[in-house]
């Protein structure tokens, strides 16, 4: 984390890693004032893109070729604030740079700065909606964006930091409304082209406002059908990805928020109920199960406001609402991984994947019986509550069982219902029997092994009262 924010400076890496903060910055560049703050504003670029060299060209208020020269030089500086690699240039610890020259930038800057991005970030791709042959033939043909993928990826990163550090700025020009303004420039009415040619940068351009961006996802739920299309499913493009993956990675950055996590949740819920069939395992009840997980939450939100955004959601929420939560129970088939963390903004701050907020038994409890209370009339949920003998506490279980057994005369179920719960009930009830007398065997076993000094171990109960319930 530490070495992404240095950008490729090792004065600056060693300096964070031993927690000195320098208000100043390391960067000492010769280039002109006028420059060092363009080159602020871009954060990085490819030489090698026409429309990059003509972008750089604006900012700076002279040709490409004039500055070409003295850009070269400072990178070849090791005080210098850029770094250049196969004609590509980025900004060396950004951070800094931004701490130490921000009053370089003025206000016609600032204006230019806001035309660029919106320039930069509205360049869609023409062929983000093909695949397949027609994928291949357009890029065969040459069509691609005006500006490369380090201008917008650069540009962007810059744009984030700057959100991240309004205060230390001392700039009345450049507050949230600033970045507000400019996200929703972008997003206002975007299409289902627009969505996809952001992809990858719609995880920074949340770190930039994410009120803005989460509006935009709101209203494109509304409005029109652009989420269903783009969470519509099917096949994959093994070069272009999923089309909805940098909506997904928007959303789980914003995640990590505390504040932001309730709405990232609903929006969750509700992608997840528009969602067609996802080839992939980036879908959103995943990325809802990975946010909100009894084992490993990936929020930085305390026990309290997890468990108050899980009853919000099942009081108030869609249909689909219940099965996500029973997805949050512990499941030794899937694979965890700590997803990335935000870059600039402390939205992750003080979490830590062995940090243990409370106990797990206890949280797992809770869960259950939140599910438990949620299953109504429904016999489909019935019998998904029945399926977990094995994974939720034994008297947990032993209630629910008695509380069905006592309403079923009563809710009125169909012949076909009460039939399927009979058949779940009769195959757990021979799971069980054979997972008792398994047990009985190996509890015999250890007696005879046992020495006369040691005491008997105590029978299985847990196993033994469920069987009792469900016959």
């Amino acid at each position: 984390q530490l070495a992404r924010r240095s950008r490729g400076s090792d004065i600056v890496l060693l300096d964070s890693l031993h927690r000195l903060e320098d208000s100043i910055g390391a960067p000492m560049s010769q280039l002109p004032d006028r420059i060092k703050a363009a080159l602020l504003c871009l954060g990085g670029w490819d030489g090698r893109c026409y429309g990059d060299r003509q972008v750089v060209e604006w900012l700076c208020g002279d040709s490409y070729d004039q500055i070409s020269a003295q850009i070269l030089a400072d990178a070849s500086d090791p005080s210098g604030m850029l770094f250049t690699a196969d004609e590509k240039f980025r900004l060396l610890a950004p951070e800094r740079a931004w701490r130490r020259f921000s009053h370089l930038v003025t206000g016609q800057l600032v204006d230019n700065y806001r035309d660029l991005i919106e320039l930069a970030l509205t360049d869609d791709d023409p062929i983000a909606e093909l695949s397949g042959t027609d994928r291949w033939m357009a890029q065969f043909r040459g069509e691609k964006q005006e500006f490369s993928d380090s201008l917008r990826r650069y540009t962007l990163d810059s744009l984030a930091l700057a959100a991240s550090l309004p205060h230390s700025l001392n700039r009345s020009d450049i507050d949230s409304e600033f970045f507000d303004g400019v996200v929703r420039s972008v997003l206002d009415q975007a299409s289902i082209r627009r969505w996809i040619s952001l992809g990858r940068q719609l995880p920074m351009l949340a770190e930039v406002s994410p009120t803005a961006v989460l509006e935009a996802i709101e209203s494109g739920l509304q409005l029109d059908g652009t989420f269903r299309r783009l969470f519509a499913g099917g096949e994959c493009d093994s070069f272009s990805g999923a089309p909805h993956a940098g909506v997904l990675w928007a959303l789980e950055r914003m995640a990590w928020s505390p504040l932001l996590l309730s709405r990232v949740c609903s929006i969750l819920v509700r992608l997840d109920g528009i969602s067609g069939d996802l080839k992939v395992t980036n879908t959103p009840g995943n990325s809802f199960t990975e946010t909100l997980s009894v084992y490993l939450p990936q929020t930085a939100a305390d026990t309290n406001d997890r468990r108050q955004t899980i009853q919000q959601l099942l009081q108030n929420g869609p249909a689909n609402t219940w099965g996500l939560v029973l997805s949050l129970l512990p499941n030794s088939k899937r694979f965890r991984m700590v997803r990335s963390k935000p870059l600039w903004r402390d939205w992750a701050q003080g979490w830590s994947r062995h940090r243990q907020t409370c106990n797990l038994r206890e949280e797992i409890v809770w869960l259950v019986d939140q599910i438990v209370g949620h299953v109504g009339d429904s016999c489909d949920r019935c019998i998904q509550v029945l399926n977990l003998y094995d994974k939720i506490p034994s008297n947990t279980y032993v209630k629910f069982v008695d509380a069905m057994r006592s309403r079923v005369a009563d809710i009125g179920w169909s012949e076909d219902e009460c039939r399927r719960l009979w058949e779940t009930i009769n195959l757990i009830t021979v799971r069980l029997d054979f997972l008792t007398r398994e047990l009985a065997e190996e509890d015999e076993s250890c007696v005879v092994a046992n020495s006369p000094g040691n005491p008997q171990p105590k029978p299985n109960v847990r196993a033994h009262a469920r069987y009792a319930r469900l016959r």
